[in-house]
């Protein structure tokens, strides 16, 4: 700017005095103006610049200290210049980390405050920008607690421009005596190029700033200097590029403390873990040995205590370093805390030279130390060891089994003959010890009579424990998601609970069974809630401390305390033992399960009995209050059709329009549902805790009464991965469901129940039904409501009907009839086996009253698989036939095969002792994918049904489904099998059925199912006439031509090429058809045929002209039912 008034003052000598009044008026305001517009900017750029400083920090997680730094130097960086800048920090910012002293704010810095919008003002002789510092990311909602859009402070920038105006001013009017105009216009020209300039440098500043912003990682944050021309500009830029590399530095620092102790340099647990898994890798590939030890110091805690925490921290240091000076470069320390280190030894040679490492480690620990203030220490160590591959493979489980050591070697202390101990021969010196020490039993009187004596005392310090637990646990991040799940009066219960059952350990008359007893059930409640054995040991550890340090207070003989703490050590042992037992056992019990589903899996018959096996068998296991499977209606309505346990009451007591929202509907609120959640997400969903989830607030008291506390929601998949049903466990326990055993248990229980939907047929395909309408289906079973109705089967060679199948039917209280459809999802085998012997006895009898009225019929029964597999079926047959006097000849048994869902050798003698009675065998739904066509040859049929499925697609695809059909007919005939076509509900059906050769029909066209009373007067005006020799419809010309063409490709037989022998041909005649478009397509058919051969496109081109024709002739519908 110096440079600036030099120039002016120059070129203002020459001004006229002719325009000095003038010129001195509009040049002297421009150039105010200009400095008031380029101090704004400046301040609007180190506003800016400082508040994205800032946002950088705080992104990385800043603490009070650093924020405190932050704002003196910078508050503090500006004041060899004309600016000044201040950073008031608000309410949210001083609530997160802590108050701060600050300038008091006037009335513009409050008002940015409260509206959020920056402020400029423009003085006379300085201008003044305040800028709110808003939270602009989510990243800012954990370090400050802000919402976006909140003002989190303000930067206040100031600029005096009193004496830059002034000297300006001055230097002007000074000038402007000896300018001339020309020297005039040449002045505003280069105040016009000046302000050019700036703006130019201050685009360059905002340039090099906005690279600054781009970049992410701090460490590799580089601030390039640029020359501005103006020497005050430099001089903010260069302040601004210092702010950066205290950012760069901090970043740094931060990014090696993230896996380092701050006081000694030493890896921290975080480094420890990385290094650790990295080695057990090498030593895997390379089958070397790894030795892991945990180092605590012995008397350190004196040396903190007589000269100061300061003192100790250097001790540390020290020992850090000696520590890395005897160990080898691929050799590890890391300081986990307090006065504990680790120590990993890669390929350790064996054992003569690590006991060479281990003895040089305990000289370099207890050789004297020299202290700042010239004092001298000694200390001792401690030192617990394990290695890979003998004591195990993972990462976790080596240093657990080396703190374990640590402990045991800490235990024996005063009698120990060196420092460290190996985890692995710690069970043969617990031994050696329990030999030699006198001790008295850990229970009986003996133990009651010096418990007596203290337990007021213990129990004194078990509540002070309880407390410290606590207060530990808190600060513990596994410990703490499990204390989050509780309600606060969940948690003060724990702790009641917690104070109750230590207490209890140190009840004089507690008996070793009683003791086990409860430490076997709190292990399996400890592993529930995902409380894992670390935790246990560790503080069953500190219990143990703290009561020892209670007991060395006590007025007790030396060999009292002795007995006192071995019998305490004793107990606490076998609380661990028991407790671990206790999970193991949860564990086991969980695996048993699944196990014995599978086993169940194959056993049941249909299902039904499986889920219900299911559910029954899961309330069962500890911890789970409930069990259900639920599963949408055609409605989008869950239906609960298999519960268990407290889910009953649950439900009761809930809003069932709040509990169930409809799956089709995607703006349902389905949050407080896990199980729709899971239909949703298509994955496992939990709820965690009852008491400490927002949404499940309007269910907590029903689920409270019900002693559910948590729950989880299973989707059920079926071939194809889609969800058919959820599966929903109810836990008394929060977080019962967040363990990763829960969870392995929960994804193999899915895969279970899946994998045996997939074996399942005809129920999986029908709808849900209720708990409720399952209970009211069985009971009329049972209570006789079963009903029959009968549908004749005609033989389509006579026209005249010779069979009925009996169709169930149940009457419902209210008198109207519920259909199979509707009962047979909710039958197991025991309601199978009653409908069908019931169903047995029902038409039997029948068959007696209709032959007395001059009617002699043959029935036809279902028979399940289920029903089938029973040692008893061939029994109750040839029971029902006995009693009645009736030929088994005249009775008929159909097999609903889905899937091999039975024992194969049980179902062929089942079918061989039928067959040997007399009784005739048909197989239903040939042609629906399941029947095997190798079952068909093998076992003894007498027929077969066409699935009707099958017969219902011929009217939109008639040629592929006539020419499947007539297949099928003509593998069973071969095979001798009479042939039934079900599903007959046109005449145009049955018409072709005849055609095609087909021995019976089954159909709405021939007769509906009708009850028993009915069917001796249907029989008396049935007639049906048929001629396949001259088809009368479109559908059943186009299965005549389908036999020709089949006699012609198969038979060679050329003769019958003839169109007017052809049975489509004679229907084209009988029909008054001639000259037609299907006449022609039909002439040029044929012709085909005797040029080209019936595989060629020519031939085949012309066919599907004729199949067109005849579909334009039946409307689009070739036999479609008509109303």
């Amino acid at each position: 700017m110096r440079t600036i008034r030099i120039f002016i003052m120059v070129t203002s000598v020459l001004v006229s005095a002719l325009f000095f009044g003038s010129a001195y008026l509009i040049v002297s305001h421009s150039f105010t103006r200009a400095i008031q517009g380029t101090s704004i900017r400046s301040s609007r750029i180190i506003a800016k610049s400082t508040f994205d400083a800032m946002f950088q920090l705080m992104s990385t997680g800043w603490t009070h200290a650093q924020a405190e730094n932050f704002l003196h130097a910078t508050n503090g960086s500006m004041r060899d210049s004309d600016f000044a800048l201040q950073i008031y920090r608000g309410s949210i910012v001083s609530a997160r980390y802590g108050p701060i002293r600050q300038a008091p704010m006037d009335a513009a810095v409050t008002q940015v405050f409260r509206t959020g919008q920056p402020v400029q003002d423009l003085g006379a002789d300085s201008t003044r920008y305040v800028l709110p510092l808003r939270a602009e990311t989510e990243c800012l909602r954990c370090h400050t607690n802000a919402r976006i859009g909140n003002v989190l402070g303000v930067i206040d920038v100031r600029q005096n421009l009193a004496p830059s105006i002034q000297a300006a001013r001055h230097d002007f009017l000074d000038s402007m005596l000896w300018i001339f105009p020309f020297p005039i216009l040449g002045a505003f020209l280069l105040t016009v190029f000046l302000n050019w300039r700036i703006d130019r440098s201050m685009r360059a500043l905002e340039h090099s700033i906005a690279q600054v912003n781009e970049i992410t990682d701090l460490k590799s944050l580089v601030f390039q200097p640029i020359d501005l021309w103006f020497s005050e500009l430099n001089g903010i830029f260069r302040q601004v590029g210092q702010l950066v590399d205290k950012l760069r530095g901090i970043a740094i620092e931060k990014d090696f403390l993230a896996d380092h102790d701050a006081l000694t340099g030493l890896p921290n647990r975080r480094g420890l873990l990385e290094h650790l898994t990295r080695t057990l890798a090498r030593a895997r590939r390379h089958g070397g040995q790894v030795v892991i030890g945990i180092l605590d110091l012995d008397d350190f805690k004196p040396v903190n205590d007589t000269w100061g925490h300061a003192v100790g921290d250097a001790l540390l240091r020290e020992i850090g370093r000696r520590l890395q000076a005897i160990l080898r470069e691929s050799d590890l320390v890391a300081r986990l805390g307090g006065d504990e280190f680790v120590i990993i030894l890669e390929r350790a040679a064996g054992s003569d030279d690590l006991s060479a490492v281990l003895a040089r480690l305990e000289s370099a620990i207890t050789a004297p130390y020299v202290l700042p203030g010239g004092h001298e220490a000694r200390i001792g160590l401690s030192l617990g060891l394990t290695q890979y591959p003998e004591d195990d493979a993972e990462p976790e489980i080596l240093l657990r089994h080396a703190d374990e050591a640590l402990y045991a070697i800490k235990e024996r202390k005063a009698t120990r003959q060196q420092g460290w101990m190996w985890w692995g021969a710690m069970s043969t010196l617990n031994q050696a010890v329990e030999d030699d020490a006198p001790v008295i039993p850990a229970y009986g009187p003996g133990a009651s009579a010096l418990l007596t004596r203290v337990r007021e005392s213990l129990l004194g310090a078990t509540a002070e424990f309880v407390t410290t637990f606590y207060a530990t646990l808190a600060q513990q991040p596994a410990a703490q998601v499990i204390l989050q799940r509780l309600g606060a009066d969940e948690f003060a219960h724990l702790r009641e609970r917690q104070h109750q059952h230590l207490g209890h350990i140190l009840a004089p008359d507690l008996t070793e069974a009683t003791h086990r007893l409860h430490a076997h059930r709190l292990g399996r409640i400890h592993a529930l809630v995902g409380l894992d054995q670390r935790a246990l040991i560790e503080a069953m550890h500190l219990y143990l401390d703290t009561l020892k340090q209670e007991v060395d207070k006590l007025k007790l003989r030396p060999f009292e305390r002795n007995r006192l703490v071995n019998l305490l050590t004793r107990r606490l042992l076998t609380e661990m033992e028991e407790q671990i037992k206790g999970e193991m056992e949860l564990t086991q019990a969980r695996e048993q399960l699944l196990l014995s589903l599978h086993a169940q899996k194959t056993a049941a018959s249909n299902w039904p009995d499986f889920m219900r096996a299911l559910v029954d068998k899961l309330v069962e296991l500890e911890g789970i209050q409930g069990a259900v499977v639920a599963r949408p209606d055609s409605g989008g309505q869950f239906v609960f059709e298999y519960t268990a346990g407290g889910f009953d009451a649950y439900l009761q007591a809930i809003d069932q329009r709040q509990l169930m929202p409809l799956v089709t509907d995607p703006g349902a609120n389905f949050e407080h549902v896990p199980y729709f959640r899971a239909w949703r997400s298509e994955t496992i969903e939990t709820t965690t805790s009852y008491a400490g989830n927002p949404d499940m607030a309007r269910l907590h008291d029903a689920a409270q009464a019900a002693g559910i506390r948590s729950s989880a929601a299973v989707p059920l998949k079926d071939a194809q991965g889609h969800v058919f049903a959820v599966l929903i466990l109810f836990g008394h326990y929060p977080g019962l469901f967040e363990t990763t055993s829960a969870r392995t248990f929960l994804a193999a229980l899915g895969l279970l129940v899946s994998e045996r939907y997939h074996e399942t047929s005809r129920e999986q395909q029908m709808a849900p039904i209720s708990v409720e309408r399952r209970h009211v289906l069985r009971d009329r079973l049972y209570h006789g409501a079963l009903e029959l109705h009968y549908q004749p089967v005609v033989d389509l060679r006579c026209g005249k009907p010779d069979l009925v199948e009996a169709l169930a039917r149940l009457r419902l209280e209210d008198g109207t009839l519920a259909s199979p459809a509707e009962f047979l999802p909710g039958f197991g085998e025991t309601e199978l086996v009653r409908l069908f012997r019931d169903g047995l006895n029902q038409a039997l009898t029948q068959l007696q009253a209709w032959e007395a009225q001059g009617v002699k019929l043959v029935v036809s029964l279902n028979l399940p698989p289920a029903v089938l597999n029973n040692p008893e079926c061939h029994t109750w047959v040839k029971q029902a036939l006995r009693e009645r006097g009736m030929a088994p000849s005249r009775l008929r048994l159909e097999l609903l095969e889905a899937e091999e869902l039975y024992d194969v050798s049980r179902r062929d003698a089942a079918m061989a002792a039928f067959a040997t009675l007399g009784v005739h065998l048909l197989m239903d739904d040939l042609g629906a994918g399941h029947s095997s066509l190798l079952r068909l040859r093998t076992l003894p049929f007498s027929a077969v049904k066409i699935d009707q499925g099958l017969v219902r697609e011929a009217p939109r695809d008639p040629l592929r489904v006539i020419g499947f059909i007539g297949s099928l007919v003509r593998l069973a005939l071969s095979l001798d099998l009479h042939v039934i076509v079900e599903g007959l509900e046109s005449p145009a059906l049955v018409e072709t059925a005849a055609i095609l050769g087909a021995t019976a029909g089954q159909g709405y066209a021939l007769a509906h199912p009708m009850p028993a009373a009915e069917v001796p007067g249907w029989m008396q005006g049935f007639e049906l006439r048929l001629d396949p020799q001259h088809p009368q419809t479109a559908l059943g010309a186009l299965a005549g031509h389908w036999s020709w063409e089949h006699g012609v490709r198969y038979a060679g037989a050329r003769a019958m090429h003839d169109e007017g022998t052809c049975a489509l041909g004679r229907f084209i005649m009988s029909q008054g058809l001639g000259g037609s478009d299907l006449d022609s397509a039909h002439r040029h058919m044929h012709q085909a045929v005797v040029e080209h051969g019936p595989e060629s496109a020519e031939y085949r081109q012309w066919v599907q002209k004729v199949v067109a024709a005849l579909m334009a002739l039946s409307g689009g519908a070739m036999g479609a039912p008509t109303d």
